[in-house]
């Protein structure tokens, strides 16, 4: 499979798909909020917006898409399906609400949000995926919060090879070998969480983060956006407040250099902590 190339717009999934390199999160945004925060992102530059059927927030995430009356086709759309959805009826319902709520005709991306439910289950899924590609319903399907057995016994059956994985990722949770194995299947690996979250002991404050970010003069979460970013990973901040917003898409993050000590001084953060509750995935 071939290798997907990237440049300074984002990174090109298998389907020639441009995936923007920061898109804003949506998750735990909530009402009231979400829609004015999609409102920022889109005035500041963003263009690629993760959602999920279980953030119940995706009908005013559509609201806030209408009124900006970007091109759809400058946008890139990512939502996921949800556990409880797994027979061909269910996937179909799930996505048919998210293209409805979102006011879009087709996403750029689905994923399968957690891998569990059972193999068999699993492969129902995906495989009604597969369908809503051959339909144009989605561009591009994937996954998230898959681990490397996860991802093997998808391809075993995949007609439609998944372009993506979205994971946690920062640097006290890296992942390189998942991350690696990815990007050898041809899979973008997406990082949700970049931050960790501040009121569970987030880096954003962590004494390493803010003294690579003096040292070159920058915000803590240009550098943590800027490591991503540098691994070829995508990232996905979330945040409610403008400027944060336009922070986290600036030119900052995409110009960060770090340097061989920055990346050292990263790199010993790791521990594997993890910040987002995780699933128990499938049983064989």
């Amino acid at each position: 499979m071939a290798a997907n190339t990237a440049s300074r717009a984002g990174v090109t999934l298998h389907n020639g798909a441009v995936m923007p390199w920061i898109a804003l999160g949506t998750w735990e945004a909530p009402p009231g909020q979400v829609g004015r925060a999609v409102e920022a992102a889109l005035a500041s530059g963003y263009r690629h917006l993760d959602c999920a059927h279980i953030y119940g927030n995706e009908r005013e995430v559509g609201a806030a898409l209408r009124a900006s009356q970007i091109p759809r086709e400058e946008l890139f759309i990512t939502t996921k399906i949800w556990n409880s959805f797994r027979t061909d009826q269910q996937v179909r319902r799930c996505c048919a609400k998210s293209l409805s709520d979102l006011g879009v005709d087709y996403l750029d991306l689905l994923l399968v949000h957690f891998p569990v439910g059972g193999r068999r289950a699993l492969k129902e899924c995906w495989q009604t995926m597969e369908s809503l590609v051959d339909e144009g319903k989605c561009k591009a399907i994937g996954i998230s919060n898959y681990y490397e057995d996860d991802v093997a016994d998808l391809l075993s059956y995949a007609r439609v090879k998944p372009a993506c994985n979205q994971i946690e990722l920062h640097p006290r949770l890296p992942q390189d070998a998942l991350v690696e194995y990815c990007k050898r299947q041809g899979m973008v690996v997406t990082a949700y969480s970049p931050f960790g979250r501040g009121a569970r002991g987030g880096m954003l404050d962590h004494a390493v983060v803010t003294a690579i970010a003096k040292k070159h003069g920058v915000a803590a979460s240009s550098v943590l956006l800027g490591w991503s970013l540098a691994r070829g990973v995508p990232a996905l901040p979330k945040s409610v407040t403008p400027a944060r917003i336009a922070q986290n898409n600036s030119d900052e993050v995409r110009g960060l250099a770090l340097d061989a000590d920055d990346v050292r001084a990263l790199a010993g953060l790791e521990d594997g902590a993890r910040f987002v509750a995780f699933f128990n995935h499938q049983s064989r």
